[in-house]
C-alpha cells in the first residue's frame, strides 16, 4: 500500500496493546490465574467453558466503563473475574450460600466470597517475560525514529503497576523518551487530557506529533479530537481503513511506519 509521506513531525507517540504487542501473549498466565480462581471456588470448568465466561465477562465490563472519561483498568479485570466465576457457578447448577448462582446474569451485584482472590486475575500484570513477544519489527522501528530526531512515547490505557510491568519485561525502556499510562494522568483514551499531557512531556505540538494506534475509537478518533495526527495499524484482512474513520495513513506493520515518516527538515540524531 502506498502511504502519504509525513512531514514536520517531532514526535511519534505510540499505544501499547494491540498495536506493539498482541494480546494473544497473555493467554496462558491469565489462564493459569483463572484456573486457580476456579479452584479456589470449588469450580472445575472445561477451558471451553473458561474461555466462554471470561470473553463474555470481560466484554460486559469493558462496556460498563468505556463511556467513563477516567477509569483503572485493575477495576475492568476484576469485575471481569468476579462476573467469570458467578457465571460459572450459574452453569454449574451449584447452589451455594455465599455465592447465589444467578449472580452476574443480571445487573445484580456479585457476592464472590473474600477468600477468592479475584485481584490476581490482571492479565498485565499476570504474563510472563517469557510468553510475552512484541511486534516484529518494534524495536528497530523506535530506534530509527529516535535516531532521526523524533522523541518517542508510549500512551496507554493502563494503570501505573501494569505499565510499569510490561515495558520491564518488553525490554523497550530504552528506546522511549517516556510511557504514560492513563492512571498517572486520570484520563483514559479517547479523552482529550491523556493526549494532550502526552504531547506536552514530548516537548511537541499536536500538529506535529503522530499517533500509531489500533483502535478507531480510542486512538484514532481520540488523537484526532486532541490535534494529532493519527496513523492506524490496521488488522483488517483487505488492511484497509474501516468505513466512516475517514482518510488517515494505514500501517500492516509497524517498520511500514519507517516509509511515512518523512526524514527531518532540519538536524536530526541525538
Amino acid at each position: 500500500m502506498t502511504h502519504a509521506v509525513e512531514a514536520d513531525v517531532d514526535a511519534v507517540l505510540f499505544d501499547f496493546g494491540g498495536t506493539l504487542f498482541d494480546y494473544g501473549c497473555l493467554r496462558p498466565a491469565m489462564h493459569d490465574a483463572l484456573v486457580q480462581l476456579c479452584q479456589q471456588a470449588d469450580l472445575a470448568p472445561s477451558d471451553r467453558h473458561l474461555a466462554a465466561a471470561y470473553l463474555a465477562a470481560l466484554r460486559k465490563s469493558f462496556s460498563s466503563h468505556l463511556d467513563l472519561t477516567f477509569y483503572r483498568m485493575r477495576d475492568v479485570f476484576r469485575q471481569a473475574a468476579i462476573d467469570t466465576l458467578d457465571w460459572l457457578v450459574a452453569l454449574s447448577g451449584l447452589s451455594r450460600a455465599d455465592i447465589d448462582p444467578l449472580a452476574g446474569l443480571d445487573d445484580t451485584p456479585a457476592s464472590t466470597p473474600d477468600r477468592v482472590a479475584v485481584d490476581g486475575c490482571d492479565p498485565f500484570l499476570t504474563v510472563q517475560a517469557a510468553d510475552f513477544r512484541l511486534r516484529d519489527g518494534v524495536v528497530e522501528t523506535l530506534r530509527a525514529l529516535r535516531d532521526s530526531g523524533r522523541r518517542i512515547g508510549l500512551v496507554t490505557n493502563m494503570d501505573v503497576d501494569q505499565l510499569a510491568h510490561l515495558v520491564g519485561i518488553s525490554g523497550l525502556g530504552p528506546e522511549l523518551d517516556f510511557a504514560l499510562g492513563s492512571e498517572e494522568v486520570r484520563s483514559c483514551k479517547p479523552d482529550r487530557r491523556i493526549f494532550s499531557e502526552a504531547v506536552d512531556r514530548a516537548g511537541s505540538a499536536p500538529a506535529r506529533t503522530l499517533f500509531v494506534g489500533d483502535s478507531v475509537v480510542q486512538d484514532i478518533e481520540g488523537a484526532k479530537r486532541a490535534g494529532l495526527r493519527p496513523v492506524l495499524v490496521s488488522r483488517r484482512a483487505d488492511g484497509q481503513v474501516p468505513p466512516g474513520v475517514g482518510p488517515v495513513p494505514v500501517l500492516r506493520v509497524i517498520p511500514d511506519l519507517l516509509d511515512i515518516v518523512a526524514p527531518p527538515s532540519v538536524g536530526g540524531g541525538r
